[in-house]
């Protein structure tokens, strides 16, 4: 997400707080199209495909930023200049719900954001959902409801501000077009001209580290890096068919290369005698992937602690400084013994 700056941040906490996976699924095909964006004291917005963003805009510029020549090749620059154009519009409405917000719950001092997400999804040529709404401090607040063409009080409190947008009537026809129409034609456009980046895929590296812990236990640590596209499994397994629950995982995580990586941890006990692998399948690859921890004749030299290391770094620093006052010695001896038979010559 270079570029994004803060609004990538933004993004990720969005889809995070939704529970909304930002990947292409290889099996079910699925496209989503998303526009996140976030309201303090200006106006920030970001556009993604699937977990590839495309494009932002920002108040202060009054300008939408396109990422990639493809982005123009599907919708033209008229359309993107009427989008930058048509933003203030969103700026305006979207400052009103948060003023809204903000007396519904008497917050008259600290900062308080608003975020609207707007997303639609096809599986192949197919629109199969859509979603609309905004949230307050982190919150999901009003939802709009294409079944009903009115919006949705997410919470008790949402509910004078869902009675207040809906008599909105022009905002309303925008959403409902919006949704129904052109988020769909506009993904079907991106997938259109940008399938050759959209569906590139990149395998990724796999390390299994084992560190002992105080206790006496393992800890096992699978380190996978450097996939696309996000969507990945990695399982522990043991003895080649029990899968074991993680002692930790660190979810999906971004890279600077837009790639992902993901840390799974695995406690065990070094003397229970089975065997243990980190198993990844992911879109990129034929077969799975799967990398033996090899707790009896690796863990040590593995898992050695930082301060471990330091010591013996520590120690091989004083031999080698042993070693080479020793040879100094011995050249003096030696320096010594040539000179004697010398001296005693010159004596006569």
């Amino acid at each position: 997400m270079r570029g994004v700056g803060g609004l990538g941040k933004l993004l990720l906490g969005v889809l995070t707080l939704l529970g909304i996976p930002c990947v292409q699924s290889e099996e079910h095909h699925i496209w989503r199209l998303l526009i996140a964006a976030e309201g303090i004291h200006g106006y920030r917005a970001i556009g993604m495909v699937n977990d590839y963003c495309i494009g932002f805009y920002s108040s202060d510029t009054r300008k939408i930023t396109i990422l990639h020549d493809w982005i123009w090749d599907a919708v033209g620059p008229e359309y993107v200049l009427k989008k930058a154009k048509d933003s203030k519009n969103y700026y305006e409405q979207s400052m009103e719900v948060r003023e809204i917000c903000i007396q519904l719950f008497n917050h008259t001092i600290g900062v308080h954001t608003l975020q609207v997400q707007v997303s639609c999804e096809m599986r192949g040529d197919t629109a199969i959902r859509g979603l609309f709404q905004y949230l307050y401090d982190g919150q999901v607040f009003v939802t709009y409801d294409a079944e009903t063409g009115t919006w949705i009080a997410a919470v008790t409190e949402a509910i004078p501000l869902k009675q207040f947008m809906d008599t909105k009537i022009m905002w309303l026809a925008y959403v409902k077009s919006y949704h129904e129409t052109e988020c769909i034609e506009n993904l079907k456009k991106f997938i259109q001209h940008g399938k050759h980046v959209l569906e590139q895929k990149v395998p990724p590296e796999v390390r299994v580290l084992i560190r002992h812990s105080t206790d006496g236990a393992d800890i096992l640590r699978c380190h996978v890096t450097g996939f696309y596209p996000r969507d990945i499994d990695v399982t522990w397994v043991r003895d080649g068919w029990t899968t074991m629950v993680e002692t930790w995982s660190s979810g999906i995580l971004p890279n600077h290369d837009k790639t992902y990586q993901i840390r799974k941890t695995l406690e065990i006990d070094p003397k229970d005698g089975h065997t243990y692998a980190c198993v990844v399948n992911h879109s990129s690859l034929q077969k799975p992937i799967e990398k033996t921890a090899s707790v009896s004749t690796g863990s040590w030299i593995l898992g050695l602690s930082a301060a471990g290391i330091t010591i013996l770094f520590l120690l091989g620093l004083g031999l080698a400084g042993f070693l080479i006052w020793k040879k100094k010695q011995n050249l003096n001896a030696d320096e010594k013994k040539d000179r004697a038979p010398l001296s005693a010559s010159n004596s006569r």
